[in-house]
């Protein structure tokens, strides 16, 4: 039993430590691979987009995935130390941490949940405010929601929220007077306007001018690519958050018994 108790506690904090690695990767993947998409996660509950550079909910859930992972790393240390050390102390300063970042976990899921359903049903109606009230469509100007929309069109291939007709709302879209659509809404070279923001037309470079189906995105809607790759985005943190809360109570459960059986023997713990 002792010698069963001592592998459980170190395949479990093994596992833990690669759990925590993956999870680390998961949220650093979320908070810096997003091509500024994420941007349009932070809709207010007034389906409108401050431009202040605070937040939203998925950068504060991959932060604490991020952290979450770090402390997993840690904590499986320390239980491999602690069983390695036959160290009742080590194991119960690791159990206790697992416990409270176990209650942590639960609480953030939840908040995940509930801030999504928020974020959800205001997007649609935030997208199109954005489109109307700060929409500018130019690379030489800088805001984020615009930078941010212009990303989704090249990325999703798409245009407008519902239709490319939704740009006739802008009231700061500069070339709304000389161009039928954004350039973002025509076909472009993605890696190149991505990577070094410049416009690189794959088919035609009148289409802004005259968008057509073969030189554009016009006849496709961004809102639902948007709203699916949020809630991929969500649903990958959420299963990951899963799989963490139970690794977590795995450790919890096989340190409290390493714990008692090294209290029952009299000379300590000997595998």
């Amino acid at each position: 039993m002792a010698t069963c108790c001592k592998v459980a506690v170190i395949v479990v904090n093994v596992l833990m430590l690669l759990v925590g690695l993956v999870f680390l990767i998961v949220g650093a993947w979320t908070y810096l691979d997003r091509e500024d998409v994420l941007y349009l996660s932070k809709v207010n509950d007034d389906a409108t987009y401050s431009d202040v550079e605070l937040p939203g909910f998925l950068e504060v859930v991959a932060a604490v995935a991020i952290a979450s992972g770090g402390c997993m790393v840690v904590l499986s240390i320390l239980g491999l130390c602690g069983a390695g050390r036959n160290s009742r102390c080590l194991l119960a300063l690791s159990a206790g941490f697992l416990v409270v970042l176990f209650l942590l976990q639960l609480c953030v899921i939840a908040l995940t949940v509930l801030t999504q359903r928020r974020v959800e049903s205001n997007l649609h109606e935030g997208l199109m405010n954005g489109i109307r009230d700060q929409y500018i469509g130019n690379l030489n100007f800088v805001n984020r929601f615009s930078s941010s929309y212009d990303n989704a069109q090249v990325t999703f291939e798409c245009c407008g929220v519902d239709n490319y007709t939704d740009f006739g709302s802008s009231t700061k879209w500069i070339d709304r007077t000389s161009l039928k659509v954004p350039k973002t809404c025509c076909k472009l070279d993605k890696s190149r306007y991505i990577h070094d923001r410049v416009y690189v037309h794959s088919v035609d470079e009148r289409c802004g001018h005259k968008p057509f189906s073969n030189n554009s995105h016009i006849d496709k809607p961004c809102f639902e690519d948007i709203k699916g790759w949020i809630n991929e985005t969500v649903y990958m943190l959420l299963v990951s958050s899963a799989v963490v809360a139970g690794v977590q109570v795995l450790g919890i459960l096989v340190a409290i018994c390493m714990i008692r059986n090294l209290g029952s023997s009299p000379k300590g713990y000997e595998a």
